[in-house]
C-alpha cells in the first residue's frame, strides 16, 4: 500500500523549533569536557532505516513512542518468528521488568495483555508473589458466580457461549502456566459444548471457539461428542473446498486456517491431504502473499505463520520469506519488544532533521529524498513561509535547488513581501522574529540579497521585548541576535551583549526542570558562531551535563534533562552537532 504524506503537519515546525538551521556551529569553547557521551551513528543510523516511508520521507523515530510499548504486538510477532525458525533472543530483563510494570501490576489490567506477558515471560518461577497475586485477584474479578464461568462484558449480541469462551481459554492458560487456583467451569464448559457442538449448526464463522472448546474440554477431562468432531472438520474442509467461501466477509482467512490445522491436531485427524491447499492460499514463490493477512496486524501474521508451520512448509524454500517481517521490524522499540505496527506516513519534520543526520553524519539511506521533495513540493509552497525556508534548505543540501526554478520568482515575492509585513505589528515581532529570519535566509539560498533600511533594523530592536519567562527569553534572544547577524553583521557589539544575556539566561535554566534543553543550546552556539562570540567554561560544562543526561538507550537522544523530554530526530540532530562543536 502506498503511504501518502499528508503536509497540513508541516505546521508542526513551530516557532520555538525553527530558530535555527542545520549548519555546524563551530563555536570557540574552552576546556572541553571528557563525559560527553559518544554518538553512537550505528544505533541513529538503525533508527532512521526503521523510520523511512516509501515516499522517500520519514516519520517518527519508534524510540519517541516508547511508552507505546505493545506486549501483544511483541508477543504474536516474536511467536511467528519462532514458527518460521527465526529463533528469538531472550526476553531482556528491562524488558521483563516493564512488562510487569505496565501489564502485570497495573490499575487497568487486560486480560489479552496478561495472557501476552506470561506467554513471553514463561512458568511460575518468573514472577514475585506480589505479580501473582495481583493477576490472581485480577481473574477472580471476572468470574460470574451465576454463569459458574469467567466472562468479559456481553454486549448481548450472538451466542453468550462462543461470546465468553475467550475469557475462560485465556483464564485457563494464565492459570495453569503460574499454578493459580481456577474458580470451577466444569459445570459451564459441558453446558456450552452441548451448546454450541451441535452437528446440524457447525458453520464457519465460529471456527477459532469451536479450537479454544475442544483444547479447553480436553484440559477438563470433558468429552466432546465424535459427531461434533466429525461435523466441525467437515465443514473446515467443505469450506477449503469452495474456495469463494473464504472469501467471506465474516473469515479471516489466515485464522480460519490456523482454526483447521489446530482443531484437527486435538482431534487426531489427519489434515496434511489438505497441507498444499493451505500453503497455496497463503504464500506464492515470493513467500507469503501480500493480502495474505490484514496489514500491520500482528495476530494475522502469528496465524499465518502457524498455519504455514502446521501445514509443514518449508521456510527454508524461499529466500524472501523473512521479508514478511520487515514491516513489523520498522516498529521494533529494542532487540526484544515493539510498538503497535500500524499505518502511518512521513512529515516534514522528521523527513528534514533525518535528512540533516545522514549528511552530517554520512550515514547511508535507501531512500530517495528527490521524490519526498517533489511529491510534497507543491503543499509545501503553499504553506508558512518557515516551511518554505526549510523546503529550500532541504533542497540546497541535496542539489536540487533546480526543482524550484519554475517556482523561484513566486517564492522569491512571497518571502520578500512576508519581510514586510512580519515586522508591520510592534506588539508581535518577538514572535515574528523566526518567520522574518528564515524569508532572510531563504532569500539568501536563491542568491538574493534583501537590502533594509536602519529604520527598519531599528524599529525590530526596539520593539523587542525581554520576557519574564526564562526559557522564552532564551528562545527569543536568539531570534534576535540572529537577525542582527543577518541584517546588520557591523553591529557585532549589539549581537554580543544579547550573546551574554542569552548565556546568562541558559546558565540559570540549567538547574531548573525545563523541557528542551539541547534545543536552546544548540540555537545559543549558532547565534555565537554568527556573533563570533566565545563562551564561558561553565557554559561549556552546562552543555557536556544536558548532553550526558539526554542519550536514549536507543542511542538518540531527547530533548534534554527534564522527566518532560521524548526522544525525536531534532534532539538527536541538535545534540550531534552540540557534540561535534564542543570536540
Amino acid at each position: 500500500m502506498k503511504r501518502k504524506v499528508t503536509i497540513g503537519m508541516i505546521a508542526l515546525l513551530t516557532n520555538m523549533i525553527l530558530y535555527t538551521g542545520c549548519s555546524n556551529s563551530n563555536v570557540s569553547l574552552s576546556n572541553s569536557s571528557p563525559t560527553l557521551p559518544e554518538v553512537n551513528e550505528t544505533s541513529i543510523a538503525a533508527a532512521i532505516e526503521q523510520s523511512a516511508m516509501e515516499d522517500g520521507g520519514y516519520r517518527f523515530a519508534n524510540a519517541e513512542f516508547e511508552s507505546q510499548f505493545s506486549v501483544y504486538a511483541t508477543y504474536y510477532i516474536r511467536m511467528a518468528k519462532e514458527y518460521a525458525g527465526w529463533s528469538q533472543s531472550p526476553i531482556s530483563p528491562e524488558t521483563k521488568s516493564e512488562i510487569e510494570e505496565k501489564f502485570l501490576n497495573a490499575s487497568d489490567m487486560d486480560l489479552t495483555d496478561i495472557f501476552c506477558a506470561i506467554s513471553l515471560l514463561g512458568s511460575n518461577e518468573n514472577l514475585p508473589a506480589k505479580t501473582k497475586e495481583n493477576i490472581s485477584s485480577y481473574l477472580d474479578s471476572l468470574y460470574d458466580k451465576d454463569l459458574k464461568c469467567y466472562t468479559l462484558f456481553y454486549n448481548g449480541e450472538g451466542n453468550e457461549y462462543i461470546f465468553n469462551i475467550y475469557a475462560n481459554y485465556l483464564v485457563d492458560f494464565i492459570s495453569s502456566s503460574l499454578n493459580i487456583e481456577m474458580k470451577p467451569i466444569d459445570d459451564w464448559l459441558e453446558k456450552a459444548i452441548e451448546e454450541v457442538f451441535v452437528s446440524d449448526e457447525i458453520i464457519a464463522d465460529n471456527s477459532s471457539a469451536y479450537s479454544m472448546f475442544f483444547e479447553l474440554a480436553k484440559n477438563h477431562n470433558i468429552e466432546v461428542p465424535e459427531t461434533s468432531i466429525t461435523a466441525i472438520i467437515q465443514m473446515f474442509e467443505n469450506t477449503l473446498d469452495n474456495m469463494d467461501e473464504l472469501d467471506n466477509q465474516n473469515i479471516y482467512v489466515p485464522v480460519f486456517l490456523m482454526d483447521y490445522l489446530d482443531f484437527s491436531r486435538f482431534a487426531g485427524y489427519d489434515s496434511s491431504k489438505n497441507h498444499d491447499k493451505v500453503i497455496r492460499v497463503l504464500c506464492d514463490e515470493n513467500g507469503v502473499k501480500k493480502d495474505a493477512f490484514v496489514e500491520y496486524d500482528a495476530y494475522g501474521l502469528y496465524a499465518t505463520i502457524r498455519a504455514l508451520k502446521l501445514a509443514n512448509y518449508n521456510f527454508e524454500s524461499c529466500v524472501h520469506f523473512r521479508e514478511v517481517f520487515n514491516e513489523f521490524d520498522s516498529f521494533l522499540l529494542s532487540e526484544d519488544s515493539y510498538m503497535s505496527p500500524g499505518y502511518v506516513e512521513s512529515n516534514f519534520v522528521d523527513t528534514y532533521y533525518v535528512d540533516a543526520l545522514i549528511h552530517d553524519l554520512g550515514i547511508d539511506s535507501s531512500n530517495t529524498i528527490s521524490q519526498y521533495c517533489i511529491e510534497n513540493k507543491p503543499a509545501i509552497l503553499e504553506s508558512d513561509v518557515l516551511n518554505i525556508y526549510y523546503f529550500l534548505e532541504l533542497l540546497q543540501r541535496n542539489d536540487l535547488l533546480e526543482l524550484v526554478d519554475a517556482e523561484r520568482d513566486e517564492i522569491i515575492q512571497k518571502l520578500s513581501s512576508s519581510i514586510q509585513v512580519l515586522a508591520s505589528d510592534p506588539s508581535s515581532i518577538n514572535a515574528n522574529l523566526p518567520k522574518i529570519n528564515g524569508c532572510i535566509k531563504g532569500l539568501k539560498i536563491l542568491n538574493e540579497n534583501p537590502q533594509f533600511s536602519e529604520e527598519y533594523y531599528d524599529a525590530i530592536v526596539k520593539n523587542f521585548s525581554v520576557s519574564s519567562d526564562q526559557q522564552q527569553k532564551a528562545y527569543d534572544l536568539a531570534g534576535l541576535i540572529e537577525f542582527i547577524c543577518l541584517v546588520s553583521p557591523d553591529n557585532i557589539d549589539d549581537s554580543k551583549e544579547y550573546c551574554h544575556q542569552l548565556e546568562t539566561t541558559l546558565i540559570q535554566l540549567s538547574s531548573e526542570d525545563v523541557s528542551n534543553k539541547i534545543m536552546l543550546q544548540k540555537m545559543a552556539l549558532n547565534v555565537f558562531e554568527l556573533s563570533n562570540y566565545v563562551v564561558t567554561s561553565e557554559f561549556n560544562q552546562i552543555v557536556v551535563n544536558t548532553l550526558s543526561q539526554s542519550q536514549d538507550e536507543s542511542g538518540l537522544f531527547k530533548g534534554g534533562d527534564s522527566n518532560d523530554d521524548l526522544v525525536s530526530f531534532r534532539s538527536t540532530y541538535d545534540a550531534v552537532v552540540l557534540c561535534e562543536s564542543i570536540n
